[in-house]
């Protein structure tokens, strides 16, 4: 396939913990995904979860109304006291105390349930601690006071991606975009929906979008640059994570995107030097392993890529891609129930996602349980019906059954898609 044009490469915002994103066994995003957002920090597919940074966003947008509204209030009653909760709140997410922020915006809410910012805000923080329905309940509540709030059908659009309902995530973000034709994160939220139901080249017009609109923001380019992955444009794919790593060469994160490039170009050095790089810059954080570990394993070297992974796990014992990971390197070496119990944990873990069937086909096949792979190759199929890792996995299951015929039009579809 032909390699889309790269952006021009001037100036690109960092982004991510909790949030949707694909990651993969045999996929090179899915791979070095740190959790599908639980990294604070610039690099992760994130979507709702900077908390920080989008509470920041939205700030600005009411900060005069309610001073308005506290001066009016003589800097004293309810008003003001719901202002110095909110500034409590703030100060708790900084110091990663989400609880206690919940507690202190319940008592901004309490105090002012007219503010809108509260609501939003608070929905933010419901998302870190996993409560989908209190952050829906306060959008909601946000959007049938004031329809025209564009960051509150952008966040619900989030919320509803992390419960997998891409159709409400659709509608929302495409909402937000009539709110604000001109603002480049309303593209970039659905092109991580597209991105997420397995619709590159739709993802990838978004992406582009959002960096027509403002080429300043390292997160699109990130993002568009895993989105060339899948697309076989892996050349544009380096020249995005450049970008990137040219704009934020010292912070952690910002290597992932060229290391998912360097692997799926099989320039497997490069990617193990990048992820040292990663380690060197977070050493207490597990990616930096997992994705060295991986170009180790793509690279054939599975003693090194069963070490680092080992470690990403003694570091995270929650992250269901460095499970992914171990999976692959026990495969390698042989060690065939280590990878199923390790492919088992990361399906687990993963919630079922496709880039977990994928790993522990493999697996199966080794094992030369037929049906087994199959079902689990198709089961990624089902939400992945564009992914050419699945087509590769399938094809090798079916040519092991004998079923040449499909096993080459498998074998066709993921070489379009290929590098």
């Amino acid at each position: 396939m032909s390699e889309r044009n790269p952006q021009d490469e001037e100036t690109p915002e960092p982004q991510p913990p909790r949030g949707p994103q694909d990651a993969h066994s045999d996929d090179p995003e899915g791979a070095l995904k740190k959790e599908r957002e639980r990294m604070l920090g610039i690099i992760v597919v994130g979507v709702v979860v900077v908390v920080a940074l989008i509470a920041f966003v939205i700030y600005p947008r009411f900060l005069q109304p309610v001073q308005q509204r506290a001066a009016a209030n003589l800097r004293g009653g309810p008003v003001a006291a719901a202002q110095d909760h909110y500034s409590a709140a703030i100060e708790r997410i900084g110091q990663s105390d989400f609880n206690g922020a919940m507690r202190e915006l319940d008592s901004a809410v309490e105090l002012d349930g007219e503010e809108p910012l509260y609501r939003l805000l608070r929905a933010i923080v419901a998302v870190q601690l996993d409560r989908y329905s209190k952050a829906l309940d306060d959008l909601d509540t946000v959007i049938a006071n004031d329809p025209t709030i564009a960051d509150a059908y952008g966040l619900r659009a989030n919320v509803h991606l992390l419960q997998g309902d891409h159709d409400a995530a659709l509608a929302d973000a495409g909402q937000a975009i009539s709110l604000e034709p001109d603002s480049a994160h309303r593209y970039l939220t659905r092109a991580k929906i597209y991105q997420d139901m397995g619709e590159y080249e739709r993802a990838l017009d978004d992406a582009d979008e959002a960096i027509l609109l403002d080429p300043t923001q390292p997160e699109s380019y990130r993002v568009r640059a895993y989105l060339s992955i899948k697309v076989g444009a892996c050349l544009a794919a380096l020249a995005d994570a450049n970008v990137v790593t040219e704009m934020v060469p010292g912070l952690s994160g910002a290597y992932l995107a060229r290391i998912a490039a360097y692997l799926a170009l099989e320039q497997y050095e490069n990617a193990i030097a990048d992820a040292t790089l990663e380690i060197n810059l977070a050493p207490e954080v597990s990616y930096g392993y997992n994705a060295r570990a991986w170009a180790y394993a793509k690279a054939g070297e599975y003693a090194k890529a069963l070490e680092d992974a080992n470690r990403s796990i003694q570091l995270d014992d929650e992250c269901a891609e460095c499970y992914d990971t171990r999976s692959l390197a026990q495969l390698g070496l042989g060690n065939l129930n280590a990878a199923e119990s390790d492919a088992d944990r990361a399906l687990q873990l993963s919630d079922q996602a496709s880039w977990a069937y994928v790993g522990r086909a493999k697996v199966f096949l080794a094992k030369e349980r037929l049906d087994a792979a199959l079902a689990d190759a198709n089961a990624a199929a089902e939400s992945r019906p564009n992914d050419r890792d699945v087509f590769s996995i399938r094809a090798q299951i079916f040519r092991a059954m004998g079923r040449t015929s499909e096993a080459n039009r498998d074998e066709a579809r993921k070489e379009a898609l290929s590098c």
